[in-house]
């Protein structure tokens, strides 16, 4: 069944046992109902006002990695704060230490989350696009015909988070063009594809 997240509008592929059962967007976080998602109609959609636009998603954030890895690092920087204390007279220092480190985790972690919201990713019918960007916006195009081979790939996390990776191998250039934790990316891989014969 598919459904999607009232608050940011992100698609999911759900099994049928999960409708009406309430979980957390894992794109934006909030809470949702499952619900089978109604079809708009043509007129309505993005593809309508731009008829160029194939299909257009932003990444999938992967909070959940990010808090494990953040939340060890702070179990560390809290055991050796313990220890400063235990061992030194001078207990302020390893404290203030310890906050500074908190205060610059949060920051990161949450400037990360900014970021892959303010990306974007564009399948047009001629060209793949992705703007990113927070202050300044970075631009990156690839012409649909300049593509010669094309990949998908699929970690366990993202397979639980119906994301994965699509890379797009160009002409002349040894580095692929990536879509990175992408919403249904076999999709995007397959109308890729289409295109590019």
């Amino acid at each position: 069944m598919k459904t999607a997240c009232p608050h940011c509008g992100q698609h999911y592929d759900v099994e049928d046992q999960y409708n009406n059962q309430t979980f957390p967007c894992p794109q934006c976080g909030k809470a949702f109902t499952i619900a089978p998602m109604v079809e708009i109609a043509p007129e309505q959609t993005s593809a309508a006002k731009d008829p160029g636009i194939v299909l257009q998603a932003s990444p999938v954030y992967f909070f959940l990695t990010d808090l494990l890895f953040w939340g060890a690092l702070v179990i560390s920087a809290a055991v050796v704060t313990v220890l400063s204390l235990y061992f030194s007279e001078q207990a302020y220092i390893p404290v203030s230490v310890g906050i500074a480190a908190l205060v610059v985790i949060a920051v990161s972690v949450h400037f990360a989350y900014i970021l892959t919201k303010k990306t974007v990713y564009t399948l047009r019918s001629d060209r793949l696009e992705i703007v990113s960007g927070l202050i300044t916006k970075d631009f990156r195009t690839v012409n649909i015909k300049d593509v010669q081979d094309i990949q998908a790939s699929q970690s366990i996390v993202q397979l639980l988070l119906h994301c994965g990776n699509v890379y797009c191998y160009n002409k002349g250039i040894e580095i692929p063009f990536s879509l990175v934790n992408i919403p249904d990316h076999l999709r995007w891989k397959e109308e890729i594809e289409k295109r590019i014969r």
